[in-house]
């Protein structure tokens, strides 16, 4: 019987393991598997509000379609992260690439959500803006290493937690 070589008889290590096989691969999938059903929850929730009646209802509608649209991106979002890991790729802009839009769609749930979507479309506005200024911000001092990108992106998510602020002062306001 012909021996084994020495290297197939020791005992596998961590790092002998695929990185396909690897805890990151896992929890990716885990969450892919997780946005999916989250998206079709929110979806299931949006097709009875809209059976139900058109005022307010109509918003919450619009509120679970965006916040579908966020789970599936996502979902998608860690399936081409989970070949990345797999293929030892980076993921650094596959990262920022579904934020630029998630988050906007995020923040015109929340607006619908509370009921200002249509009443204060400014501070939407503003905040879609700010939030996108501060992803790219933060995307480009990630790819370049850069203290002054930084810096733009922390100006701008302050100016975001201010439109958040004025925001809730001017809802607070009108329930007053």
């Amino acid at each position: 019987i012909a021996r084994m070589p020495r290297t197939t008889r020791r005992k596998a290590h961590h790092r002998d393991v695929p990185q396909g096989s690897s805890w990151r691969a896992v929890s990716f999938t885990t969450n892919c598997a997780t946005f999916l059903g989250v998206a079709l929850l929110q979806l299931s929730a949006a097709h009875f509000s809209i059976d139900s009646s058109v005022g307010s209802s109509a918003l919450y509608s619009l509120g679970n379609s965006a916040g579908a649209s966020v789970c599936v991106i996502a979902a998608y979002h860690y399936a081409v992260m989970r070949d990345a890991v797999a293929h030892d790729r980076p993921i650094v802009h596959t990262r920022y690439s579904d934020w630029y839009v998630t988050t906007v769609l995020m923040l015109v749930k929340f607006f619908s959500l509370s009921g200002t979507l249509l009443t204060q479309w400014p501070y939407l506005a503003a905040s879609c803006v700010l939030c996108v200024v501060m992803l790219l911000a933060g995307h480009l001092a990630d790819v370049f290493q850069s203290t002054r990108w930084f810096l733009v992106g922390v100006l701008s998510s302050l100016g975001l937690a201010a439109c958040f602020l004025a925001h809730s002062h001017s809802k607070m306001r009108a329930l007053n």
